[in-house]
């Protein structure tokens, strides 16, 4: 499991609250996306963190207060996303851009959302960070043919999977502007010409 921090710190600096919290549901995320609500225990989210059972449960309260946390997260920063690509983006490939860099910054968070597009097995959806994941599927792949709808969910499982992979081996990690111009890159060619 991987040790970033939401939010770069100063050699030296102890995190803030928000950079603990942010750590903590982004994580979370990756592990509720990965195992699912029943399938994550508080004691995983605590050890892939570094943080303490009791810590968290005196944070969130239960499982679900963390998964909830989780989930108003998610819900928060795709609105932040699509906010973003609704703007003068001028193409896909512009879109996929903004959506790498808050990929780099939030991996487990991304990795919720796109899951939510691959209708996860045995997971009841989340009607927001569903319709916020759909949303964000339109604008990057307007149309219903499922070509295109598979083209647009592996461009960002793509995205999601390289960050996530980067996350986790931060001695041969690429800086962010340069993992963030290939992935896209990538991603961009995953979505083909017709973008």
């Amino acid at each position: 499991m991987s040790t970033r921090t939401a939010g770069p710190l100063r050699e030296g600096a102890r995190p803030t609250r928000e950079q603990i919290d942010a750590r903590i549901l982004d994580v979370a995320a990756e592990l509720f996306a990965g195992h699912g609500l029943e399938g994550t225990s508080v004691q995983q989210v605590a050890d892939a963190v570094g943080y303490s059972k009791t810590g968290l449960l005196h944070r969130f309260g239960s499982k679900q207060g963390l998964h909830a946390a989780v989930l108003a997260e998610a819900e928060r920063l795709m609105r932040e996303v699509l906010a973003d690509i609704r703007g003068p983006v001028p193409d896909a490939g512009g879109a996929l851009a903004l959506i790498t860099r808050r990929a780099i910054e939030h991996p487990g968070l991304l990795d919720l959302v796109v899951r939510h597009l691959q209708a996860p097995a045995g997971e009841p959806p989340v009607p927001a960070v569903e319709e916020l994941a759909l949303q964000l599927l339109a604008a990057l792949g307007p149309g219903e043919e499922p070509r295109r709808r598979l083209r647009v969910v592996l461009a960002l499982q793509l995205v999601v999977n390289a960050v996530l992979t980067q996350s986790r081996d931060l001695d041969a990690a690429l800086p962010p502007e340069e993992l963030a111009e290939l992935v896209t890159e990538l991603a961009g060619g995953v979505l083909g010409p017709d973008r």
